[in-house]
């Protein structure tokens, strides 16, 4: 008897689990196919309440885009939006502390060292503002762009979607230097895109698929590098972008291009080749000490070595679902979202889902940001919202 009710309760017990894994699968979509469930997944909660850990809600503006993240320095967020609005919120409650618009329609995120924030429209105008939301300049691009700007040691850099590069004090707006676009013609697709800077090396994508490392101070040249090589890769079609913000691990410098190319450098050895892997087209990348994790545009996660660029595991449990941006870390946890407004938690370990949380309609499609306080997101209607996890 003993043994006939433990057998019905590890029954029910499997079936719950294969209907949560079901729920989420048609939650990404009305149809859908029960094989890429992964039998390695381990439900460890059911969904969670939202209301739970739903920490706050700020709103910006009305609309937003991939292009379009907040900034947190100093639990303050620096955000803006594509209909003129810029912000400045504190991190722990949401409230604004001061929000002004500009009559122009911006391309990017904003770029701020904490005393100064600076925004680009979509005439290519460069506008300055002081902390208190004062405009201390402004200037002209070499062209429009979608690539976030960048400050660093009293220096604004501005690239441009010809891959013209300029550099700007950042208390006045005298230009320093400026790398001349290579044609007159852009063929950069209108994918988020970041610039970093390591040891005084600005470090850049071009949309010919290569980094290129830069003098900050002198705007020369230091070394540049391919992300795409001999892999049957048709260099015509120009789909060889570099995505979202190269990765920075010790020495080492990750970046993934469009086309589907995920590869690793040597910042010590002027920007020489560790490895390369493929994938299908990637949406994002992000890391940690050890690991690369990525989203192809077929929803496959995937874990890659950072030493060697092997794979760790991939994951397909999302397969049907619209996933967005790049996934974010914190602690064990990988955040990643999808075009419907769900968040959905991955142990970054092993791929296993853990949780999931429904955003409503605002859909999900500004990268997320981890902060000490919780996963940052900025929703397609303009708003901000503060996610308490785990």
């Amino acid at each position: 008897m003993h043994n006939i009710y433990y057998f019905f309760s590890h029954l029910l017990f499997r079936i719950n689990y294969l209907w949560i894994g079901i729920f989420i699968l048609s939650s990404c979509s009305s149809s859908f196919d029960t094989s890429y469930i992964n039998k390695r997944i381990n439900f460890s909660k059911d969904l969670i309440n939202l209301s739970k850990n739903l920490k706050w809600v700020s709103s910006i503006g009305t609309e937003s885009n991939s292009n379009f993240y907040p900034v947190v320095l100093n639990n303050e967020i620096y955000a803006t939006t594509p209909d003129g609005f810029i912000g400045k919120f504190d991190l722990l409650n949401g409230n604004i502390i001061w929000k002004i618009s500009v009559p122009m329609r911006l391309t990017t995120g904003p770029a701020t060292d904490g005393s100064t924030i600076v925004v680009i429209s979509e005439e290519g105008e460069i506008f300055a503002f002081n902390d208190k939301g004062l405009l201390k300049w402004s200037k002209k691009s070499k062209g429009t762009t979608n690539i976030t700007p960048i400050i660093n040691n009293g220096i604004v850099i501005v690239q441009s979607g010809n891959d013209a590069l300029q550099a700007f004090d950042v208390d006045n707006g005298e230009n320093l230097w400026i790398i001349p676009e290579k044609s007159s013609v852009s063929n950069r697709l209108n994918i988020a895109s970041k610039m970093i800077v390591i040891d005084n090396l600005l470090i850049t994508g071009t949309e010919n698929g290569k980094l290129l490392a830069v003098d900050i101070r002198t705007g020369v040249i230091q070394w540049n590098c391919s992300i795409m090589n001999s892999h049957n890769i048709d260099y015509q079609d120009h789909l060889i972008n570099i995505i979202g913000s190269p990765l920075i691990i010790d020495n080492i410098i990750c970046a993934a291009a469009y086309k589907g190319c995920i590869s690793c450098f040597d910042t010590l050895n002027e920007g020489r080749i560790i490895w390369n892997n493929y994938l299908n087209k990637i949406k994002g990348i992000t890391s940690d000490k050890d690991f690369i994790y990525s989203i192809s545009d077929d929803n496959l996660i995937s874990s890659l070595s950072l030493h060697n660029g092997e794979f760790i595991w991939n994951q397909t449990i999302l397969k049907n679902c619209q996933l967005t941006a790049a996934p974010v870390i914190i602690g064990d946890i990988m955040a990643i979202s999808d075009s419907e407004g769900y968040l959905y938690c991955i142990s970054k370990n092993n791929g296993f889902l853990i949780d999931s949380f429904f955003l409503g309609k605002r859909s999900v499609i500004s990268s997320i940001v981890s902060t000490q306080q919780g996963f940052l997101i900025q929703s397609n209607d303009g708003n901000l919202m503060l996610i308490n996890y785990p």
